[in-house]
């Protein structure tokens, strides 16, 4: 019922505007108002209604729904608990986000040692089947033999040490032999 009719009918301007509710659901400031013929709404429900309008963002879905519902009706603490509700369930959100995402830090961390380490065994693996590997391999074998042949050397020069040690002790001995017959010679003619 627009305000023209409600004026035509003879109604007060507030029940023209509001012609859902029932005389019981207004508040006594109301019931003074539309009995002066005065429209207005009382300024401490429209400042709510302006304070709770930002309510909506939070919302979403049946929530949202039903707390359209619930603004209708003006029943803005039931509104403000749901929104509430809405803040706590982004902020559980926002906690499992971030587990998630320190969670995928630490595999893209692991993702990063696993790729060196296959980098380094296929490094590896191409250098085994690269030339440079049969050069060096014939280098170390070469060093190999070359290590070898002076490990025989030495021992060579090693046992012949010994066998001319051998010979100058018994070189020595011979000559004290000889020292020793001769002082006794000596020894007999005197």
């Amino acid at each position: 019922m627009s305000t023209s009719q409600g004026l035509s009918s003879g109604l007060p301007a507030s029940k023209a505007t509001t012609p859902d509710r029932k005389p019981a659901d207004a508040t006594p400031k109301e019931k003074r108002a539309s009995s002066h013929g005065s429209s207005a709404v009382p300024v401490s429900k429209k400042a709510k209604r302006s304070e709770s309008a930002n309510m909506f963002a939070d919302l979403e879905g049946d929530d949202l729904a039903e707390a359209i519902d619930i603004f209708g009706t003006g029943d803005f603490d039931t509104i403000h608990a749901k929104e509430l509700e809405a803040e706590a369930r982004v902020s559980s959100h926002k906690d499992e986000l971030r587990v998630l995402n320190h969670d995928l830090n630490e595999l893209e961390l692991e993702l990063k040692r696993r790729k060196a380490s296959a980098d380094a065994y296929k490094a590896l693996i191409d250098y085994s089947e690269s030339e440079l590997f049969r050069k060096d391999t014939a280098a170390i074998v070469k060093l190999g033999e070359l290590a070898k042949s002076l490990y025989n050397v030495l021992a060579e020069a090693k046992e012949a040490g010994g066998q001319v040690e051998k010979e100058e002790e018994a070189g020595g001995r011979d000559e004290e032999e000889k020292e020793a017959h001769g002082r006794a010679e000596q020894e007999e003619l005197e």
